[in-house]
């Protein structure tokens, strides 16, 4: 098994190899001197390394497009099904809430 992967076992199945990053991978990125100077003194604000800086910076980065690519499903599923304004998917997404709370008032979360 190479170095790099794990065994996970489920009941009743076959093992898969899952790869797994162990360690920090290294890598170059060219930045204006500007923004350099910024990520510096920023970094040493904040008591970190500019590595857990970057890292921090590309998450919460990610983050974000992952929340507006989310948005933008929502938006294309409420054009699709017919929602032309802010107040109906108000409306919407209230009956989506309540109808929820319908289906599992009597289950324990």
């Amino acid at each position: 098994m190479p170095s790099h992967a794990v065994d996970i076992f489920s009941p009743g199945s076959q093992p898969k190899l899952y790869p797994v990053i162990l360690s920090p991978v290294k890598t170059a990125i060219s930045l204006p001197d500007e923004l350099f100077t910024r990520v510096e003194a920023r970094a040493a604000e904040l008591g970190v390394n500019r590595s857990e800086f970057f890292a921090a910076a590309a998450s919460r980065y990610l983050d974000e497009t992952d929340a507006a690519g989310l948005t933008d499903a929502v938006d294309t599923a409420l054009r699709r099904a017919g929602v032309a304004s802010a107040e109906e998917a108000r409306g919407v997404a209230a009956a989506g809430r309540d109808r929820l709370a319908e289906l599992t008032a009597g289950d324990d979360w």
